[in-house]
């Protein structure tokens, strides 16, 4: 059984070790002596120390832990909490009660390879009061190079109230040379009427991906998705409105936007098979490329650059260009 330290332990004041069980081997006044005894009780019964022991507040979806095993301490990421009722861990016939005092967490396990930690396809179920917070797990699966693409979410993102949002709309349909992979929350069940109303709202796309689960999955869902689209696209942009959602791309190293942030472009009012003459003239955001900061700051001819033209920066930076030639119609390939 191993070991912690909390400083919510029951008859403490200060810092407490306690057993996995909650059992309080010893109270202290500073987290360094409980520290102290956590290890000495651990290394005379052979077993790894515990760490310190999360409280019902401290983890978020998200989050990354780690917890003791059979072969050692092991480490993944939260991809949901319990504090009010049961969840069945997948793959396995394993429920795990949360508790307002003690929640339960669904995490994907990672497993170290080549001196990177990568997510495995295991779920497993653990009370908080076994889970230690640790420092997010970085792996190389990022491929910076290969076709370029985009994620997008559809509800309040690329569609909202029942109609097109135009900022998302336009900027993606100005992006040339960039698959458009719209990854979505919604139930698979519902592939027929999205894509439906998708064509109905005239918009195009490369790939559909939907949620095979429920919506308390879904940014797992999400996160497998674009972890797997890494290993053969470039992802330069990933736009969700929602912020749990952005993390959880940000985390994997893509640059991520909420609705607002998007770039404002133009919208085409020409016919769709229609040659036209782009305006090469570089806009203010273009000139900016060296601008690094938040900051505004003077460039040439006068003009000032905007947070929303440094956003645009970092994303033409990473692939984005002006071309000559036949507007896209239709489905892209």
């Amino acid at each position: 059984m191993p070991y912690y330290i909390t400083d919510k332990a029951p008859g403490c004041s200060g810092w407490a070790t306690i057993k996995e069980d909650g059992e309080v081997m010893g109270c202290h006044t500073t987290k360094q002596a409980a520290i102290d005894q956590m290890v000495a009780i651990s290394i005379a019964e052979d077993m790894q120390p515990g760490g310190e022991r999360a409280n019902p507040d401290e983890l978020s979806v998200g989050d990354f832990v780690s917890w003791n095993a059979s072969g050692g301490r092991a480490r993944g990421r939260i991809t949901r909490i319990e504090r009010n009722g049961t969840i069945n861990v997948p793959n396995s016939s394993f429920n795990i009660a949360g508790t307002p005092d003690d929640p339960a967490a669904l995490i994907r396990v990672y497993r170290e390879s080549d001196n990177e930690w990568n997510p495995t396809d295991i779920l497993v179920g653990h009370k908080f009061s076994t889970l230690t917070k640790i420092d997010a797990l970085r792996s190389n699966i990022r491929l910076d190079s290969g076709p370029q693409a985009v994620i997008v979410d559809i509800d309040g993102t690329l569609i909202d109230g029942g109609g097109r949002v135009e900022r998302v709309y336009n900027f993606l349909d100005d992006m040339d040379d960039t698959a458009i992979f719209i990854v979505t929350g919604r139930n698979v069940s519902q592939r027929e009427a999205t894509i439906k109303q998708l064509d109905d709202l005239s918009i195009d796309y490369n790939r559909l991906f939907m949620n095979p689960g429920s919506t308390a999955d879904t940014a797992d869902f999400k996160k497998v998705t674009a972890e797997n689209l890494l290993k053969e696209y470039n992802i330069i942009l990933a736009i969700d409105n929602n912020e749990t959602m952005r993390k959880v791309y940000r985390d994997l190293g893509i640059t991520a936007l909420d609705v607002s942030d998007v770039p404002e472009v133009p919208s085409d009012e020409n016919d769709p098979d229609e040659e036209r003459v782009v305006n090469l003239t570089p806009p203010a955001y273009m000139r900016a490329a060296a601008i690094v900061t938040g900051k505004q700051k003077e460039i040439p001819r006068g003009e000032r650059v905007s947070e929303r033209d440094i956003t645009a920066t970092l994303i033409l930076d990473q692939g984005g260009k002006h071309v000559t030639g036949p507007v896209k119609n239709g489905n892209m390939c």
